[in-house]
């Protein structure tokens, strides 16, 4: 077999060795380009996921801390004074603050987005403070006259 042969038979059944070297450089970097692209477009979802899913979370335990205050509250209220009870709820880390006024316990929660209102609704009158600091708390519902509270 000759040489030329040899040469006809490569350039036919390879004809990638015979692209120029500016050819080559250009498509690897397509194809590292379309490779980071991927890769950076996955990492902005996941990114944006996870913010989303840890706002839901404070939002719930936010809703949650709200409504077992609220229940506590008129539990207290139907057994009339001196009743007392101690709940204890767990605060997220995004609570700019905490309202306790007449009927109303409200959670101010900071999300992505702003700031949410997280309430929950008693039939009692409610006065108390409560901290926003992070963390489990026991907080104190009382009964009194004609109302209940939180300290």
């Amino acid at each position: 077999m000759s040489i030329d042969k040899i040469r006809t038979f490569l350039k036919v059944t390879c004809p990638f060795l015979h692209m120029k070297k500016g050819q080559v450089s250009f498509e690897y970097l397509l194809i590292v380009g379309f490779a980071l692209a991927s890769v950076l477009a996955i990492g902005v979802f996941a990114v944006f996921s996870f913010q989303s899913f840890s706002d839901e979370v404070t939002i719930k335990q936010a809703k949650q801390a709200t409504e077992l205050l609220v229940n506590s509250a008129e539990l207290v209220n139907s057994y009339g004074k001196p009743t007392f009870v101690t709940q204890t709820i767990f605060v997220p880390g995004q609570i700019d603050a905490i309202f306790v006024q007449a009927n109303e316990v409200t959670f101010r929660v900071r999300t992505s987005l702003g700031l949410t209102d997280v309430s929950s609704f008693a039939k009692v009158n409610m006065t108390g403070v409560i901290s926003n600091s992070i963390g489990q708390k026991n907080i104190l519902i009382t009964a009194g006259d004609s109302n209940v509270t939180f300290s």
